[in-house]
């Protein structure tokens, strides 16, 4: 039964502007790779999973700007330079066979910096990036409102997921 019930999820899907080789999604992750000054071990780390057969993939948060990063120095695209600096993943990832899509974050009052523009003054407790090593925080106070769990921050409201076919 669960053959017939996932029967096209190895079937290519044409999109229209592309075409996936299969129906296998890998996720957004926050791999660490994304805020690293080189971006080549993102790419070899996307194109690893292109040849095993991944159908297309999605990056870990990158933030339009520096109000939306999550922390100084966080992964951002909002320059020429930064665009550049993102060739490194696509083209090892289509050279594997592969297809991927960024995840444009802005993380709003979650957001661990100064800088920071959110619709809302209420911030979530400074404790938070530690939640990546120690598991989900539950702010104890009642101006800090949120509750983290799994892997994703719940800021993924004000995402789009843009594909970076654009970039060569």
């Amino acid at each position: 039964m669960a053959a017939k019930k996932f029967s096209n999820m190895l079937a290519s899907l044409d999109l229209g502007h592309i075409v996936l080789k299969n129906r296998v999604l890998m996720g957004s992750m926050h791999t660490g790779l994304e805020d690293q000054k080189s971006l080549s071990a993102m790419g070899e780390y996307f194109a690893e999973r292109a040849r095993g057969g991944v159908g297309i993939m999605v990056t870990g948060g990158i933030a339009p700007n520096v109000q939306g990063a999550v922390a100084p120095f966080a992964a951002k695209m909002s320059t020429r330079k930064e665009m550049e600096r993102h060739k490194d993943v696509t083209g090892p990832v289509r050279d594997a066979g592969g297809v991927i899509a960024m995840q444009i974050l802005h993380s709003g009052r979650y957001a661990y910096h100064p800088l920071a523009v959110a619709p809302t003054k209420k911030k979530v407790c400074k404790a938070r990036l530690s939640y990546i090593v120690m598991g989900p925080i539950i702010p104890q106070s009642k101006d800090l409102q949120c509750v983290l769990y799994g892997n994703n921050f719940p800021t993924y409201i004000a995402c789009n997921i843009t594909l970076l076919r654009v970039l060569g």
